[in-house]
Parts: structure tokens; sequence; C-alpha cells
């Protein structure tokens, strides 16, 4: 996630490649990454289309879930906790990328 502030055609080019980890949650960090520095194509798109059909996304989903649930109770009761900021469900991440590849064609 780091690398997605830092930007650079080095940058970029390194997290391009790793879109192929065998790691599901670091294909997530590098899509990420990747949309942080506005720099989407095809290829983070595809990606992501495949993770959402890979059972690591049904577990990120109900983790998201779990966190908004939280951040619910949190907001209706007395805590002072800071909300918790997530990127949303697969599918969100996903529709983000989309329309961010659409500007860049």
């Amino acid at each position: 996630m780091e690398l997605g502030f830092r930007g650079g055609t080095q940058v970029k080019a390194a997290l391009f490649h790793t879109l192929s980890n065998p790691s599901w949650r670091v294909r997530l960090k590098v899509c990420k990454a990747l949309i942080n520095l506005k720099a989407v194509d095809q290829r983070v798109v595809s990606t992501l289309e495949k993770m959402t059909r890979e059972p690591e996304a049904q577990k990120y989903d109900a983790q998201i879930e779990r966190f908004d649930r939280i951040d619910k109770q949190n907001q209706a009761g007395t805590s002072s906790e800071a909300p918790i900021k997530t990127w949303g469900k697969i599918g969100t991440i996903l529709q983000q990328a989309r329309m961010m590849a659409k500007r860049h064609t």
C-alpha cells in the first residue's frame, strides 16, 4: 500500500508485475495501490473480476460487513473511537476500478 502513495514509473511497473502474485490479499493490495495512483487499466479490472470469484472474496466481504457493524455500533453508542475506514466490499472496489479504467481509455 505504501507504494500506492509514492508513485513513479518504476513503482507502477513493479505493482503491475505483482498482479500475478498467488496471494489473494497481495493482489488486492496491489489493485488498491494502483487505484490510489490512478493507474488503473484493463489488467487491474480483469484481476479484480477474477478475484471476485475466488473463495477469499467472500471472506473479505464478511470482514468488511463485520467492520461496518462495529462502526454502526460505535456511532450509535457513546464510543469516542474514530469510524473504521474501509474500501468497501470487493464488488465496490471492482466498480471503482472499472470507472477509473473508462476514464483512462
